[in-house]
């Protein structure tokens, strides 16, 4: 099978379907974006797209925790961010970007095909759901057309979110073995942990919270749900970084740490940390 190319309707991105790739989870054919920019910069981006490891969650009638399909609906082209070639205060915006979406509910690290059992849900009997977990097989067919179309990159920026910050790293190894003469640069953003509040995931705002009375209903309208809903739900106060902060525990396990930035006056600015790599150096241990 040979590389295929499709040119999107988009402004500049084009559709490419990798020789070799094995597909997306359900076996639909899988494909990622490249934009043309200087052949000499290149950025890498893997997608955030989330996961599946239980029936329930990956299953397709229920509420999947991940993107099944990678095809012309995730065409990239009203992103904004670095993905807005036309700004120029883009870092971005005079590179070849090569876009990889996640569709196999494995974090671009998956090389199996796993049956998962069902149950009976959304007004659908039990059943089974077979799930392609080859994330990794994708993308390294994608990364392989990326290898021989751009032979001589002076500089590669490889970037994850979400599911695509947990891979990241590897890939960035990859690619930098690759290409030994070129300048490699890594950056992952929001790949920590994952709130659940009465069965919904907890997701960002879309904009910034401002002002002491919003904040303030804010944080009261948020913790008595954690309160009603994790198991053995606390919270202490303590210093971290030299502002003073807020930890959350289930039991002896630090979920999140809220650190509030203070000018004089009142609080700036509210931070949040919920990697549990960083947060090991408070599990308790009474």
């Amino acid at each position: 099978m040979q590389t295929q190319l499709a040119q999107s309707v988009g402004r500049g991105w084009r559709n490419v379907l990798p020789a070799g790739a094995p597909g997306c989870s359900q076996g639909t054919p899988y494909s990622f974006w490249v934009k043309e920019g200087d052949p000499t910069k290149l950025a890498v981006i893997l997608a955030g797209g989330g996961a599946c490891w239980t029936g329930e969650n990956c299953a397709l009638h229920g509420k999947p925790f991940y993107r099944p399909f990678a095809g012309l609906e995730q065409d990239p082209t009203e992103f904004g961010g670095v993905f807005d070639t036309a700004n120029p205060e883009n870092p971005l915006a005079d590179s070849t970007i090569v876009y990889l979406p996640t569709a196999n509910g494995d974090v671009f690290l998956g090389d199996s095909v796993t049956t998962y059992d069902v149950p009976a849900m959304g007004g659908q009997p039990a059943g089974k759901i077979n799930i392609l977990h080859k994330g990794y097989e994708n993308a390294a067919s994608a990364l392989d057309w990326m290898f021989k179309t751009y032979r001589h990159p002076k500089t590669v920026v490889v970037m994850g979110w979400s599911a695509g910050a947990l891979a990241s790293p590897l890939y960035t190894h990859i690619v930098a073995q690759h290409y030994p003469d070129a300048s490699v640069s890594h950056f992952a953003d929001g790949g920590g942990a994952t709130f659940f509040v009465k069965g919904k995931r907890l997701t960002a705002f879309g904009k910034p919270v401002g002002g002491r009375e919003n904040i303030g209903r804010l944080l009261l309208n948020v913790i008595p749900q954690f309160r009603e809903t994790v198991p053995g739900f606390r919270q202490e106060t303590t210093f971290a970084n030299g502002l003073p902060s807020i930890i959350s525990y289930s039991g002896h396990t630090p979920l999140s740490l809220l650190m509030l930035e203070q000018d004089g006056a009142g609080i700036r600015n509210i931070y949040v940390q919920t990697n549990p790599e960083k947060l090991k150096r408070f599990i308790r241990q009474d």
